[in-house]
């Protein structure tokens, strides 16, 4: 029993010992085509090594091999990956958060570089390198939010512009009203004014024709005071011939 007790622990302890083996020989492997910047076949051999032997240093490369394929995203997961292990050293951690920065920075996500550098000086405040980075990020989140401003600004210019052409546009029918009202108001005035002077022109042709009326009666009376002149006269004529008559005649 004993035996065999012994020759499972042995069985187990090899069967780790080769993986761990294979493991280091993948990793090894992957390191050199790293070196001859052979990325592809390193990031093949990297997750081989992975598989058989997982240890910090050879993921920290399989995010850096993805890294220099220009597979950002990727490289991204692994190094917040790392940054987050617990059984890391500060100094391990400080690296992973500082090639995290890096691949946020590749990405144009500065605010979030920023805190992965800060992250990283925690760790290891001596690492210039990573000093340098992170006055990079501050300058073109800067240079970012300036362009933010800018594009809100001339956004806002541009609905300000809208706004006024759709007013203007509005306009012009606001003034074919006005026009109408006024063209309106003329209209009405000249009937006003021609409606004044029919007026005028009945009551002048009323005054005049009042007037023929009473120049008509004065003529009127003036002939009956001709006729009545007449009359007298004749009447006075007729008198006075009667007068001689009776001159002629005796009286009894």
């Amino acid at each position: 029993m004993r035996v065999l007790i012994f020759f499972c622990f042995f069985n187990i302890f090899y069967i780790e010992a080769f993986s761990q083996k294979k493991g280091i020989e993948n990793a090894l492997k992957a390191d050199k085509l790293y070196r001859d910047s052979n990325y592809v076949e390193a990031e093949e051999y990297y997750r081989k090594s992975q598989v058989e032997n997982r240890d910090f240093k050879s993921e920290y490369n399989l995010g850096n091999s993805l890294y220099q394929q220009q597979r950002y995203d990727e490289a991204k997961s692994v190094f917040d990956k790392l940054s987050n292990d617990i059984n890391a050293v500060n100094a391990e951690k400080s690296k992973a958060y500082y090639n995290l920065g890096n691949s946020q920075m590749r990405k144009n996500n500065y605010k979030d570089a920023i805190l992965s550098y800060k992250e990283s000086l925690k760790l290891n405040p001596s690492d210039q390198a990573c000093k340098v980075n992170l006055s990079k990020a501050l300058q073109q989140n800067k240079i970012e939010q300036k362009k933010e401003e800018q594009k809100q600004q001339d956004q806002q210019q541009q609905n300000k512009d809208k706004q006024e052409e759709n007013k203007n546009q509005n306009q012009p029918g606001e003034k074919q009203n006005n026009s109408k009202e006024e063209k309106e108001n003329s209209s009405k005035g000249q009937n006003e004014n021609q409606k004044s002077s029919e007026e005028e022109q009945k009551s002048d042709q009323q005054g005049k024709q009042e007037e023929s009326k009473k120049l008509s009666k004065s003529e009127a009376e003036q002939i009956l005071n001709m006729i009545d002149s007449k009359d007298k006269k004749a009447k006075e004529k007729l008198q006075l011939k009667n007068k001689k008559k009776a001159s002629k005649v005796k009286d009894w």
